[in-house]
């Protein structure tokens, strides 16, 4: 299954020291790295105005990318929220296999 998460940092990274913001975002980088090489993590866009992201996830279900999401960095700490949501293939293009 494929997962779109939305992610931003919130009112707590702010208030970070730039030396914890830098040492929390290359903790994030890491975990991501880890999906990637596993296949969980397929693709992520950042949005520069929002400092906000855009990712596409595999998993085996919601509750395995929910637990997925939970373990990264920012999450665990509190200064990352992301929404999760299921994408499903769209149809539209061959409407006879829908």
């Amino acid at each position: 299954m494929q997962f779109i998460v939305l992610g931003s940092f919130n009112d707590k990274f702010g208030k970070m020291s730039p030396a914890d913001q830098q040492a929390g975002m290359e903790s994030e980088w890491a975990k991501s790295r880890e999906y990637y090489s596993k296949g969980l993590l397929r693709q992520i866009w950042l949005f520069e105005a929002e400092q906000s992201i855009m990712s596409v996830f595999e998993a085996d279900s919601r509750e395995h990318m929910e637990s997925l999401l939970a373990d990264y960095p920012g999450m665990k700490a509190g200064w990352v929220t992301g929404e999760i949501r299921k994408a499903d293939a769209y149809g539209g293009f061959v409407p006879d296999l829908v």
